[in-house]
């Protein structure tokens, strides 16, 4: 995560009654255990409402992808959503950016004296809001609640169907990734699902498979992936 307001997240905790022991302290461990179990997958949004493709979003290859030499991973959403939904508790939406966000995360307490868990509503408004100056990103955010505070192996499977490359070190810039080690190496161990380039020529920026260009900025609209 960059965002600040995310990395450091404020745990409240309130009565709803006046019915409850006046030493809380083991209900705030449990609040902030409770909350450890939440998990957070982020995507980038590839739909119909996009701004950009999200491999042509040039700041997130540069903050999330080594500067231009990691990876973008491009998953089937229903695929991908139904494996996390056998993990535990799942809600997913795009991301909506607002001018103002409190990164408050408010408990309350039942009249039992009991931590009530947070409703799928809240779980949505603390989860997927952020400050407008993140909107670049277009967020598609998974979180899942699982049983304990352990983080989860996530097994992609089938829905990872595509991997794009931008840069590789083992090549001068002027050369094509495949001709790269990277690209070889990648290939080997995934040689089901095509490896796409992304590219900028003058004011054209495109995807192509080898000599195959199934998205260009200015011509192509849409990405041709049924490859």
């Amino acid at each position: 995560m960059n965002d600040i307001n995310e990395l450091h997240r404020m745990l409240t905790l309130s009565r709803s009654c006046n019915c409850v022991q006046e030493n809380n302290d083991g209900l705030f461990d449990l609040m902030k255990s409770d909350f450890s179990k939440y998990q957070q997958i982020s995507l980038v949004y590839d739909g119909t409402r996009r701004a950009h493709p999200g491999f042509d979003i040039s700041a997130m290859w540069g903050h999330y992808a080594d500067k231009g030499n990691g990876l973008c991973l491009v998953f089937d959403k229903n695929l991908l959503i139904n494996m996390i939904k056998k993990k535990g508790q799942c809600v997913y939406k795009n991301v909506i950016y607002k001018k103002k966000y409190s990164p408050v995360i408010h408990y309350l307490i039942s009249e039992k004296g009991d931590l009530k868990p947070l409703k799928r509503k809240e779980v949505k408004d603390y989860f997927f809001h952020k400050t407008k100056d993140w909107q670049y990103e277009q967020e598609y955010r998974i979180i899942i609640k699982t049983e304990s505070d352990n983080r989860e192996k996530l097994e992609f499977h089938d829905s990872l169907f595509a991997i794009v490359m931008h840069n590789a070190d083992s090549v001068d810039n002027e050369a094509t990734i495949f001709d790269s080690d990277e690209y070889k190496i990648l290939k080997r161990i995934r040689c089901d699902i095509p490896i796409l380039e992304h590219n900028k020529w003058f004011d054209d920026t495109q995807l192509t498979l080898h000599e195959q260009t199934i998205w260009s900025s200015t011509t192509l609209k849409n990405v041709r992936w049924d490859l």
